[in-house]
């Protein structure tokens, strides 16, 4: 499994208020709230005062009660670009990008909560919406209390040259009870579902984390046509209309000077569980090849990912059979052995439909051998055959290997203490380049602690099936990828444990620590070792 951290292109807060009326300046310019800009500011601002001291003949935006209201909303966007092009498409014939983020992955926006000086909004809503109407500026301007820097966007204007359909996007209108019409400027609903991100929040000082998969999907599957102008967060519509006086709550900026600015989480699955290093015995395994040339992952030309189907087109999919040995061992021999797959029996000459992963990389479905293969020994070699059955142009073969064990003949499983554990890092480099170190595979190395250096067993690695990492920011001690036994599990294959980075989700000039998570006969373990790395 993966998370991938994506930092704002842009943000900033446009404000309605009663307070500092529209005044014109020289060069064309206006002062006055509706003008002022703040993308230059360390926090963003969601705020809905009442003022009293004005009447509804002010012409101003009114309340439930008749009072002019001072409303402020937050503009967030973030290039989704990384994104595009990272999408698994196993759906397209051949596969054309051979990405990692598959459809499956969730996406989830983060604000972390910035202490306000004047009392805190509490029991209210906020609404995330995807913005229609035009692209924006963020603009320079630093005050979000008194409003004195003119600039773009605001709450009448997204760039110089523009406007918003409405002022402050939507600013007054309800929400509409079917798809909005052209002119809207921002999303409520779409394809007669929901698309209203909430969040509630109690005493005001929370962090706000959304699942914003619905808005997201939409503009990376291209299918809706949806531009990716960014995101409008708001008080809900009820408290923007209401006669109750929220305050204010502040979000970090991305301008902010802490590691706490805004971001997009992406959680999707890479886990990779290649059992041909430790393949039991009447057990669900699972084997892995890759196919590359001249060292990079390639696909196998004309496979597709998985068998035939009428709505795919495929001509051409990957089966494996599973053969034991010639008398050296060197070669596989006779028919294919019977295996178990999907439950039922086993079957003999049975292939074993493959899928693809991603570029280059093929999987079995999950299968078990029988103990009787091993004719009364504690262990011995079997060879994969992997080739297409559908496309005889296109016919090929590779072979693999791996031993089967009874389980009592295993030999690489944790037989120690769970508390004598200690990870190993040998690839792990002291720097990393943000824009560059997009890919970085780390194996990580579980060996006994604390032995003398003439000591054999201090250098026997053992294998982890279940164990997941964690990555903090080590000034601040604050996560920023946290364990999960899904979203940052740690894959295996013959050779170990490892698990992919991606650096440019980490800020530059900072220092991170990762510490490990092991589940061993039922005991959880973690290791909090200091494996250290910078980014630059």
């Amino acid at each position: 499994m993966a998370i991938k951290i994506i930092y704002p292109a842009r943000d900033t807060t446009i404000f309605s208020s009663s307070k500092a009326p529209p005044k014109s300046l020289p060069g064309g310019f206006f002062s006055g709230s509706v003008y002022a800009n703040a993308g230059a500011a360390q926090v963003l601002k969601l705020s809905k005062t009442i003022d009293s001291t004005m009447s509804a003949s002010s012409g101003l935006r009114t309340g439930d009660d008749g009072y002019p209201i001072n409303l402020d909303r937050i503009l967030i966007k973030f290039d989704l670009s990384s994104l595009s092009s990272s999408l698994k498409t196993n759906t397209d014939n051949p596969p054309t990008d051979g990405g990692t983020i598959g459809a499956e992955a969730e996406y989830f926006l983060k604000m972390y909560n910035a202490t306000s000086p004047k009392q805190v909004a509490k029991s209210f809503t906020t609404n995330t919406h995807l913005i229609l109407s035009r692209s924006w500026d963020e603009g320079t301007g630093l005050d979000v209390d008194k409003f004195r820097d003119p600039g773009y966007a605001n709450w009448t204007n997204p760039t110089s040259t523009a406007s918003w359909h409405t002022g402050g996007l939507g600013s007054g209108s309800a929400p509409p009870t079917s798809n909005p019409d052209a002119d809207a400027d921002y999303l409520n609903y779409y394809s007669g579902s929901n698309k209203v991100i909430t969040a509630s929040f109690d005493i005001g000082t929370e962090d706000m984390e959304i699942n914003i998969t619905p808005l997201v999907q939409p503009i990376l599957s291209g299918s809706a046509g949806l531009p990716n102008l960014g995101f409008l967060v708001k008080l809900g519509h009820e408290e923007e209309i209401n006669a109750k006086d929220y305050s204010e709550k502040l979000f970090f900026s991305s301008d902010t000077h802490t590691i706490y600015s805004p971001r997009i989480i992406v959680k999707y699955d890479d886990f990779i569980g290649d059992d041909r290093g430790y393949m039991l015995t009447d057990t669900p395994n699972r084997l892995y090849i890759n196919h590359s040339k001249r060292g990079q992952l390639k696909d196998i030309k004309q496979i597709t990912f998985g068998p035939t189907s009428t709505n795919r087109n495929m001509t051409s999919y990957l089966t494996c059979s599973i053969y034991s040995g010639n008398l050296s061992g060197t070669l596989p021999h006779g028919r294919p052995l019977a295996t178990l797959s999907g439950g039922g029996d086993y079957l003999q000459d049975a292939n074993l439909t493959c899928s693809r992963t991603r570029r280059g990389i093929y999987q079995t479905p999950l299968f078990q051998m029988s103990k009787s293969y091993l004719s009364g020994s504690g262990s011995g070699k079997f060879f994969d055959v992997w080739y297409n059955t559908k496309n005889a142009s296109a016919n090929f073969a590779i072979t693999r290997s791996f031993i089967l064990y009874t389980d009592d003949n295993y030999t690489s499983r944790v037989s120690l203490s769970p508390y004598e554990l200690t990870t190993a890092i040998p690839g792990l480099q002291e720097e990393y380049r943000k824009d560059y170190d997009t890919d970085v595979r780390l194996d990580v190395y579980v060996r006994r602690r604390g032995r003398s250096l003439d000591d054999p067993s201090r250098n026997t690695m053992y294998l982890i099936y279940t164990g997941s990492y964690e990555i903090i920011d080590q000034a601040s001690n604050e996560p920023i990828i946290e364990f999960d036994d899904t979203y940052s599990r740690l894959s295996y294959d013959v050779s170990g444990s490892y698990f992919h980075l991606d650096m440019s989700s980490f800020d530059r000039n900072r220092t991170y620590e990762m510490h490990f998570r092991y589940k061993v006969d039922g005991t959880i373990v973690t290791d909090n070792s200091h494996h250290r790395f910078r980014i630059i």
